[in-house]
């Protein structure tokens, strides 16, 4: 387990899909945080096309390229939008031309309107993106390779083809990582048994502060809304 663990302390860079932080305007395909990666060969090279050609179409427009951050994830088709643009109509239109790139099977704008992050901003995402990879690591039974991480603006974002009962015990770890404002599921859920032990967490529940009480009710939330996306498409 400590192997592991350094692991990740040691690839953050691979973590991040390396792709340069930088102050401003960026506009760029993201790997997100994922060790063990379940997904056929073929998959994972689709989802990169997809994620890519995405980035090209982007960068080819003068005020999505130079007014904008946006940071873009794919994982088995659905495709997750992040970051800022100062306009609805800027917002509106990336999804616009996100969409016509082949092979989306969802694809999902949570792009926030307001100016790019900072590059302070950025590194702080990047750290919680590591801490949250090694907590989950850390879980025994977690099958923690099949969730990807992403962090924007102390948000994270989880992606993964996971069972009902992996999410949740991810998500009731994620929540309590320290950085971390809100969580937005992207599951996709399969029908694995639920062969997790059940965890005590009433000694961490009775420890949360209220602060922590406030973070929860965002995951709530988030997860009401989780369901709701996964009864139609193109959301």
């Amino acid at each position: 387990m400590i192997k592991k663990i350094l692991l990740v302390l040691s690839v953050i860079c691979v973590l991040q899909g390396c792709v340069p932080i930088m102050a401003g305007a960026t506009v760029g395909a993201v790997g997100g945080s994922i060790l063990y990666d379940r997904r056929p060969i073929k998959v994972m090279m689709r989802d990169d096309d997809i994620a890519y050609a995405i980035e090209k179409k982007l960068f080819e427009v003068d005020n999505i390229r130079t007014k904008c951050h946006v940071a873009i994830t794919s994982y088995n088709g659905v495709v997750l939008l992040v970051g800022q643009a100062p306009t609805q109509a800027l917002k509106d239109q990336i999804a616009t031309i996100a969409r016509t790139v082949s092979s989306i099977k969802r694809l999902y704008n949570e792009i926030t309107i307001g100016a790019p992050t900072s590059y302070l901003t950025r590194t702080s995402d990047a750290w919680i993106t590591t801490k949250v990879k090694t907590k989950l690591l850390s879980v025994k039974h977690l099958k923690s390779g099949q969730f990807k991480i992403l962090t924007e603006d102390g948000t994270v974002y989880m992606l993964g083809i996971v069972s009902r009962s992996q999410a949740q015990t991810a998500v009731n770890i994620v929540r309590r990582v320290g950085g971390v404002q809100k969580v937005v599921k992207v599951f996709e859920y399969n029908r694995e048994p639920d062969a997790l032990p059940k965890t005590d967490t009433s000694n961490g529940d009775q420890a949360m502060s209220s602060t922590m009480s406030s973070q929860t009710s965002q995951v709530a939330t988030v997860a009401q809304t989780d369901e709701a996306l996964y009864k139609q498409d193109g959301a």
